[in-house]
C-alpha cells in the first residue's frame, strides 16, 4: 500500500546535543560538509604542495608549522611565509626555501612536550608518536602561559617573532633569492672595526644586501656591499664588522636570509617581545616588550612601538619620535593580540584591550573592552571581513569595532565530550576562509599530541559545521591562490580537487548524521520505506558526470528495536539513490536517524530537502 511522502525539515547547520537521541530536528554531527545558502555541499579536496620537479628538497618543514602569512611584495610577486617552532620557510613561484637565521631560532618549552611528545625521526611519514605527551600535571601546566607566533609584513618586508626567541626577525624579498647562497672561508683575520674582509673570489650569486654571518663565531658580521671582482677580492660591507674574526680563515655564511631587526644608531634597541602586529597607521608593535632600554628593562603587560614607518626606531625619550609604549592596569601578562580594522585587539591573562592610533602627543591609547575572554591559545583568533573572532574556555566572541560579544556556538558539547584542556592551549588555532564567509577552529582531542577536529563557523548564515581534520596552522585564499594550511610539517592546498589528506591522522570521508525524525510520537516503531532527495550535482553538465555525483551518496538509517535500557543502536546497510530519485531503505525501528555518507569519489553537489515514505506501527 502506498503512503504519502512528507517532507523532512532539517535546517542548515549542526546543532551538537548530549545524546543523539533527543528528539531534534537538526543534523546532530558531519564531517567534510557545509551549508551555502541553506544548501548542504560537500568541502572542497586537499592537495599535499610539493616542489616543482628539478627544484632541489622537499616541501617540508623541520619542525611544527605553527603561523602561515601570504603577503605580495612591491613587484607583484606573491609570497607564502611559514613560521615553525624553530624554523622560518618561504613560498615564492612554488618552491619552498628555508630562510631561518643563522644560529636558529629558539625553541619553544610548550605545555605537552617531553619525553613521548614528538617523532622518532621526523618529518618522514607515517608519524611515530610514543610514550606519554604529558610531560607536567594539568594543575601546573594551566599556570603557564602558552608560546605565541607572530608573521606580518611591513610593506614587501616579513617580520616574524615566537615568544620563545623573543627577538624580531625580519626577511626582504628585494636583498636576493632566499636561502643560503654560499658559505665560503675568509683568506685573512678582521677585527670588529674592520668595513672590508679579504676573500677569495665571489662564486657569482652573492649580491648586494645578502647577510653575512660568521659560522666559525656563530654570530653575525653585516651586510654586503660590493665584493671586488678582481684581486684581491675584497668584500666590503655597508658597516663596520658586528665582531671579530676567530681566526684568518673564518667561515661565513652568505645569504637573503632572516636576520635581527638592527637598531638604528643612536635610536634605542630594538626590544624582545611575546608578539607582534603591524598596525594599519604603519607602526610595528610589539607586545610582552622586555630588553627595551627603560629603567627596569620592560614587563610582560607592556606594549610598545617603533617611530612612524621605521621599525628600527624605538626611542621613547626623543622629542621627535612617536615611539611609545603603555603598560597595562591593572597589571596582567599579555597573552596575544590581534591588529583590526578598528585597532590593536589585546587580551591579558584577565582582561580584553583595545588600543587605538591618537596620533600626536600621545599616538596611542588603550580602553577595557571585558573580562575572562582571553582566546583558549595565542593562535585561537582570526579577523574575517566583517569582524574579529575567537575562541575562548568561556566560549566564542566577536569584536565588531566597538564592543565583545558572546556568539551561541552549537556545537560545544561536541568539543567538550573530546577535548584535551591542557593541549588546547598550546595547540589550538583559528584561521578565516574569506571564499566561504567561514571561521575555522582546530583543537586536539584528550590525549592527542596534535590537532585533530575542527569547529567551522559560518558568520554569513550563521550556522556550524565539523570537521575531523589534523593541522597546525592555516591562511585564508587571496585572488590568486587558494587556502593554505599546514598540518605540522607538510603543507596542503585546500579547496582543490577531490580527495581529502591528512598527515597526522586517518582520513576520514565527508557523511552527516541527524537526531531522532521524529516520524512517529512517544517511541512507536516506525517502518520507513523510501525516500527522495533534493539533490543536483554542481559545476557538471554531461549525464555521465551528473549520475556519479548522485550514486556516491549513500543513505542509511539508525534506529533500536526495544525501548529496554542499553539497547544498542542499529544500522541498516548503506543504499545508494535510484536512477529514478527514490532510496530504497524498508526499515523498521524506533527512534530514527538519518545518515548520509558520500564517497568514496567526491564530486561537488548540492542537497536540500528530503522527502520520506514512512508507516507508524505498534509500541510493543
Amino acid at each position: 500500500m502506498s503512503t504519502p511522502f512528507k517532507p523532512i525539515e532539517i535546517p542548515p547547520g549542526v546543532v551538537a546535543m548530549p545524546t543523539k537521541k533527543m528528539r531534534s530536528s537538526n543534523w546532530s554531527e558531519v564531517n567534510f560538509v557545509r551549508w551555502r545558502e541553506g544548501q548542504l555541499t560537500p568541502m572542497g579536496g586537499q592537495a599535499q604542495l610539493a616542489n616543482p620537479t628539478g627544484s632541489p628538497g622537499n616541501y617540508q618543514f623541520a619542525s611544527r608549522c605553527r603561523k602561515i602569512h601570504g603577503w605580495y611584495d612591491l613587484t607583484g610577486q606573491y609570497h607564502i611565509a611559514y613560521l615553525c617552532e624553530t624554523n622560518l620557510y618561504v613560498d615564492t613561484g612554488g618552491t619552498l626555501v628555508e630562510i631561518t637565521p643563522a644560529g636558529g631560532i629558539a625553541a619553544p618549552t610548550g605545555l605537552v612536550g617531553g619525553y613521548g611528545d614528538d617523532f622518532y625521526s621526523p618529518p618522514a611519514p607515517p608519524p611515530d608518536y610514543y610514550g606519554t605527551p604529558r610531560a607536567i600535571p594539568s594543575s601546573v601546566a594551566i599556570t603557564k602561559v602558552p608560546d605565541a607566533y607572530s608573521l606580518d609584513n611591513f610593506g614587501s618586508i616579513l617580520y616574524a617573532m615566537t615568544s620563545a626567541d623573543g627577538r624580531l626577525l625580519m626577511w626582504d624579498p628585494g636583498q636576493g633569492p632566499p636561502g643560503v647562497a654560499a658559505t665560503i672561508a675568509a683568506t685573512a683575520a678582521f677585527t670588529a672595526t674592520s668595513t672590508t674582509i679579504p676573500m677569495a673570489s665571489n662564486p657569482g650569486n652573492v649580491i648586494a644586501g645578502m647577510s653575512v654571518y660568521d659560522l666559525t663565531n656563530s654570530q653575525p658580521i653585516g651586510t654586503v656591499q660590493s665584493w671586488a671582482a678582481t684581486s684581491p677580492f675584497t668584500l666590503t660591507l655597508t658597516a663596520a664588522a658586528a665582531h671579530a674574526s676567530q681566526g684568518a680563515a673564518d667561515q661565513l655564511q652568505f645569504g637573503n636570509v632572516a636576520v635581527v631587526q638592527p637598531a638604528n644608531s643612536g635610536r634605542g634597541p630594538v626590544p624582545k617581545g611575546r608578539g607582534f602586529v603591524v598596525t594599519q597607521e604603519r607602526f610595528l608593535m610589539i607586545y610582552g616588550s622586555v630588553q627595551d632600554g627603560t629603567t627596569g628593562g620592560g614587563s610582560t603587560r607592556r606594549f610598545a612601538w617603533c617611530d612612524q614607518e621605521n621599525p628600527g626606531a624605538w626611542d621613547y625619550t626623543n622629542v621627535t619620535s612617536q615611539a611609545g609604549f603603555l603598560d597595562i592596569e591593572p597589571a596582567s601578562p599579555i597573552i596575544c593580540a590581534i591588529e583590526t580594522r578598528s585597532g590593536v585587539l589585546i587580551w591579558t591573562a584577565k582582561k580584553a584591550y583595545v588600543s587605538q592610533f591618537l596620533g600626536i602627543p600621545y599616538v596611542y591609547d588603550y580602553v577595557e573592552l571585558s573580562d575572562a575572554c582571553t582566546p583558549w591559545s595565542p593562535q585561537s583568533m582570526a579577523t574575517t571581513s566583517s569582524l574579529s573572532l575567537w575562541m575562548a574556555e568561556q566560549g566564542v566572541f566577536t569584536f565588531d569595532g566597538t564592543s565583545i560579544m558572546p556568539v551561541p556556538c552549537k556545537v560545544r558539547p561536541w568539543i567538550d565530550d573530546d577535548i584535551d584542556t591542557v593541549a588546547v592551549r598550546e595547540l589550538s588555532f583559528a584561521a578565516h576562509l574569506s571564499e566561504f564567509n567561514e571561521w575555522w577552529w582546530f583543537f586536539p582531542q584528550l590525549n592527542s599530541p596534535y590537532n585533530s577536529r575542527a569547529a567551522v563557523y559560518n558568520y554569513k548564515e550563521g550556522t556550524w559545521t565539523q570537521a575531523n581534520l589534523s593541522r597546525s596552522a592555516g591562511i585564508t585564499s587571496s585572488y590568486t591562490s587558494h587556502p593554505i594550511f599546514a598540518d605540522d610539517f607538510v603543507a596542503f592546498q585546500h579547496e582543490v580537487g577531490s580527495a581529502y589528506a591528512n598527515y597526522n591522522a586517518p582520513v576520514t570521508l565527508p557523511f552527516a548524521e541527524s537526531f531522532d525524525l521524529n516520524l512517529v510520537s512517544g517511541s512507536r516503531l516506525t517502518t520507513v520505506k523510501q525516500l527522495i532527495p533534493d539533490v543536483e550535482a554542481v559545476g557538471a553538465d554531461d549525464p555521465v558526470t551528473i549520475a556519479n555525483a548522485i550514486a556516491n551518496l549513500r543513505y542509511s538509517l539508525f534506529y533500536r528495536n526495544s525501548r529496554s535500557l542499553g539497547t544498542a543502536e542499529l544500522q541498516s546497510t548503506p543504499v545508494p539513490v535510484r536512477a529514478d530519485g527514490y532510496v530504497d531503505l524498508r526499515t523498521t525501528g524506533r527512534d530514527v536517524r538519518l545518515r548520509i555518507d558520500v564517497g568514496p569519489v567526491i564530486q561537488p553537489f548540492a542537497l536540500g530537502q528530503h522527502l520520506i515514505d514512512s508507516v507508524p506501527r505498534g509500541d510493543r
